[in-house]
């Protein structure tokens, strides 16, 4: 297994670096971990450890990729597609929005600027479940943002120098009929390609699928997909998978010319896209967040092995842009 796929961004970042002769040190600021990195120049940068902030990361572009609300106006500016979304205020009585926006449904909820799948709620149908899902939200942000449910896949679009360099499938968590098996088997089996994949993946467990929902005796018909979960996260069932080469140029632009719009040389612009294959149509795809700070180690654990080596197009960006004193 590639090392690489278990080792957190701050050490890819700690190993690449050394290679170009530069030194660290880690250290404690009350209560948050920073690293400072020192080139031989001696042109430092200094970082938060576990959200780390690059040299090229502007206070604007950081804002806007924190704060969904601010991501969504900038696409919507440039003419991109966004979900239909309405922003409400955690804090006040919005239940005399609750039917106008479940015409929108299934719909999701989620904080304005929690990260980390934080306080969402997916398939929310009913006012019970919205106002829940409202309250769940609210626990992170006072802003919390009503969305329509998009189907399709999860593309994380990974931007460096400004040119997309790698689209990251975040496959939800499934499994293939072949028309013998049941739900059960068919999960059984799938668990054990997980444990002897290029790149060993947690197996899907009750709670990872909440099995109480499935119906495990079911007999898939040959050929038929059965999503078993909605997570996008290795944690929660999702596998990876590098489908940049599949990708139809017309998304490659839409994922370059968002990261474009942020000014910086290096963030993930994830899009939900109904068929990545096929050329662009509006109704079939739509932005869903910047990430200036992605988990590089995700590009290494693509379960067929086809990593992407996301550190020898990113370390010689932010050695370029530490001696050039923008740390």
């Amino acid at each position: 297994m590639n090392d690489n796929a278990q080792t957190p961004t701050i050490g890819l970042l700690k190993n690449g670096l050394a290679k170009l002769g530069y030194a660290h040190d880690s250290f404690m600021l009350g209560t948050t971990n920073f690293t400072q990195f020192t080139a031989p120049s001696g042109q430092i940068w200094l970082t938060e450890s576990s959200r780390i902030a690059y040299p090229f990361m502007t206070l604007t572009a950081k804002r806007v990729s924190t704060f969904k609300n601010l991501a969504y106006a900038l696409a919507t500016r440039i003419g991109a597609q966004v979900p239909f979304t309405a922003t409400l205020d955690s804090q006040v009585d919005n239940s005399s929005l609750y039917a106008e926006l479940l015409q929108h449904s299934p719909l999701i909820v989620k904080p304005n600027s929690a990260s980390l799948s934080r306080g969402l709620t997916l398939n929310i149908s009913d006012p019970v479940m919205l106002a829940q899902a409202i309250k769940d939200a609210g626990a992170f942000s006072d802003l919390v943002l009503v969305q329509k449910q998009l189907s399709g896949e999860e593309v994380r679009f990974i931007v460096v120098g400004n040119k997309v360099r790698a689209a990251l499938l975040r496959q939800t968590p499934r499994v293939t009929g072949d028309g013998v098996s049941t739900l059960g088997q068919l999960i059984v089996a799938e668990n054990n390609l997980r444990r002897h994949s290029e790149v060993p993946y947690p197996v899907l467990t009750d709670k990872i699928l909440d099995s109480s929902k499935l119906d495990l005796q079911a007999l898939p018909a040959a050929g038929e997909m059965v999503e078993l979960g909605r997570g996008t996260m290795i944690a929660r069932g999702a596998s990876m998978y590098d489908v940049r080469d599949q990708v139809h140029p017309s998304y490659i632009a839409v994922a370059e010319k968002l990261a474009g719009a942020l000014g910086t040389g290096f963030v993930a612009v994830d899009i939900f896209i109904k068929d990545y294959s096929s050329a662009l149509n509006n109704n079939d795809y739509a932005f869903i967040e910047y990430n200036m700070s992605p988990v590089l180690n995700l590009l290494y654990r693509c379960r067929d092995g086809r990593h992407y080596d996301i550190l020898s197009d990113l370390i010689p960006l932010i050695d370029s842009r530490i001696n050039a004193g923008l740390a």
